[in-house]
């Protein structure tokens, strides 16, 4: 560029222009990313069969099957079910496995076994990016999973039958954006972490399919100080569930109740936790083209004056 005029009107224009070419300055954004999966459940079962001479009772997972009389039918094995137009099994007769020899139960008896488990399991996901931004631009980390949301058959001229996916990503999108970084050390910059979660929805042409569960969120312009840690945390889904099968009213007898009621409960929590940590490049170190450079040769410095 070549400037003709006046020496006072030449120095007002490189002064200008000394402060319109200045590089983009840099920052280095390093983003922790923290996934926890927390569940905990527990299972309560009690079985019992007993046969009071023509009465046989069966309790199975909280369900009561009753038979009154011999060679009545019920409702589950054991309690007089009808196979066919003649063959009928007393109550509390059980069929061998493979067609063996079965068990009869023997009268005025009572069996009864417990099942109980209790199961905790715990999931923690880190990923660890660092990424090198320019003051005006931005820049995504994505740390996803690919998951088939849906199946669609195609039949083909041939008669064969041609199945095809359709897939999308679950997983956390993280998009931070640098607006400006101030000679006092201090980052603006907005963030927009957005987190989805697959759900299982069943089978589709016998493929297991997922919907997908999306929250997003928009920080807008947030300021930090040169080497600061901004946390953003919060809870994606926190589900408490019990599932209760009982007998009618027995179940709800004190203590003894236990014995005609199957309980599940179960509880699963999961949490995401990100981490953002900038720190300002100094281009004036680790070289010698930073932004004190100065060409070595007076010619070259009369140029750039």
């Amino acid at each position: 560029m070549t400037l003709v005029g006046e020496a006072s009107l030449v120095s007002v224009a490189e002064s200008y222009l000394r402060q319109i070419d200045l590089r983009q300055r840099q920052v280095a954004v390093k983003v922790q990313i923290l996934n926890v999966d927390l569940e905990n459940s527990t299972s309560i079962d009690s079985n019992f069969s007993a046969l009071i001479g023509n009465t046989f009772l069966v309790n199975q997972g909280g369900k009561a099957y009753m038979n009154f009389g011999q060679n009545k039918p019920g409702g589950s094995d054991g309690t007089g079910i009808i196979q066919d137009d003649t063959a009928i099994i007393n109550p509390g007769t059980y069929e061998g496995a493979g067609g063996g020899e079965g068990y009869s139960q023997p009268n005025n008896s009572f069996y009864s076994y417990v099942e109980a488990a209790i199961t905790s399991a715990n999931a923690r996901t880190l990923a660890q990016p660092t990424l090198l931004v320019q003051e005006g631009q931005n820049t995504v980390v994505k740390t996803a999973t690919s998951v088939i949301t849906g199946v669609e058959s195609t039949e083909a001229s041939n008669g064969s039958v041609q199945l095809t996916n359709t897939r999308e990503d679950a997983g956390l999108t993280l998009d931070v954006k640098v607006n400006k970084i101030d000679d006092n050390g201090f980052v603006t910059l907005d963030l927009k972490p957005t987190v989805s979660v697959a759900i299982p929805a069943g089978d589709q042409q016998g493929v297991p399919i997922f919907n997908i569960s999306e929250r997003s969120l928009t920080s807008g312009s947030v300021r930090l100080r040169d080497g600061q840690t901004l946390v953003l945390t919060g809870v994606i889904q926190d589900s408490d569930r019990q599932d209760v099968t009982k007998w009618p009213i027995l179940a709800d007898i004190p203590i003894i109740g236990s014995l005609f009621r199957k309980t599940n409960n179960s509880r699963q929590r999961n949490e995401l936790v990100i981490l953002v940590t900038p720190s300002i490049v100094d281009d004036n170190s680790g070289g010698i083209y930073g932004y004190g450079y100065r060409p070595l040769t007076q010619q070259a410095r009369d140029i750039l004056r």
